[in-house]
């Protein structure tokens, strides 16, 4: 988003909360960043809460764990940032663009290189294959494998290489 010397402390101000927004559980960022970039009825200021809360559900590994605390914190951040982008009158087009170029809608996540590497070692390389593929464009739509976009499988977060690695692994 374009910023004017006025509207520079809103813009500090929101990536400043983005930490605290971090801490509300999220996910999976890509996704959330996504969904903010591609609905332009989501700046629309007359959304209810629950409207809001229901734009970045499918960010949520367990959105039902969310508390009445963090889901206001994050309804509050989601309004600070439709005001900021009311503010930048850019247009939903222009703002879709420029946040999905720095926003990778497929991330090289350990779960599937973990299943890519079961079918490897068993001779099958064709999921080596087509994650390169998408992966040669990760800020461009691909319907074909939107799949690849999708949130950890609950499986994943207990199997050794998929969730279970450290920074040092």
């Amino acid at each position: 988003m374009a910023t004017s010397n006025g509207s520079t402390a809103i813009r500090d101000k929101i990536l400043a909360s983005l930490a605290r927004y971090r801490a509300l559980r999220i996910g999976k960022f890509p996704c959330a960043f996504w969904r903010l970039s591609s609905r332009p009825g989501l700046t629309a200021i007359e959304l209810s809460d629950e409207q809001l809360l229901a734009e970045l559900h499918e960010a949520y590994y367990q959105p039902e764990q969310l508390t009445d605390l963090i889901k206001a914190q994050i309804i509050a951040w989601l309004r600070q940032y439709i005001a900021r982008v009311q503010e930048d009158k850019t247009s939903d087009e222009s703002r879709n663009q420029t946040m999905n170029s720095v926003n990778p809608k497929y991330v090289f996540r350990n779960y599937l290189a973990q299943l890519a590497i079961d079918k490897a070692e068993q001779g099958d390389h064709s999921m080596v294959n087509e994650l390169l593929e998408v992966l040669r464009n990760p800020y461009n739509e691909q319907p074909a494998y939107q799949t690849w976009a999708e949130k950890r499988p609950d499986w994943a977060r207990t199997k050794a290489g998929c969730s279970m690695l450290s920074c040092s692994s």
